[in-house]
């Protein structure tokens, strides 16, 4: 017998982008880089920007390429353990995934989204 695993999936991709370059070429307000900037470890003063989104899957139409995230369920985030980390943290009673509230920056704009992650399964046959 075979068990099957199951995993949440973020359907996105995230890239480094130092918090100056987020401020200077995506209008990333003073508030939200000094936010940010506490909270970074080891002196790393960066923000995730999305750099990849996967056509169909969950991800698709709410996030977009190029949206720089902010903060996930309610706290600012700057790696992508932190998002993985929160985003497993909502999952329901019953193991179904359930929405999570993304605050991204977009068109130098803030925008709250409701990001439900996938899941996948597999037997380790495939």
């Amino acid at each position: 017998l075979r068990s099957t695993l199951c995993v949440l999936m973020l359907d996105c991709e995230f890239q480094e982008l130092t918090l100056a370059n987020a401020q200077r070429d995506y209008g990333m307000q003073t508030s939200s880089v000094q936010e940010l900037a506490s909270t970074c470890s080891e002196g790393r003063r960066q923000a995730l920007m999305v750099s990849r989104v996967m056509a169909g899957g969950a991800c698709d139409g709410i996030v977009f390429e190029g949206d720089i995230l902010l903060r996930v369920a309610g706290r600012p985030v700057t790696r992508p353990q932190d998002v993985e980390r929160l985003m497993e943290a909502a999952i329901a009673a019953d193991g179904a995934p359930t929405p999570v509230t993304w605050t991204v920056l977009r068109s130098k704009k803030k925008t709250d989204i409701a990001v439900k992650p996938s899941k996948g399964c597999s037997d380790g046959t495939t």
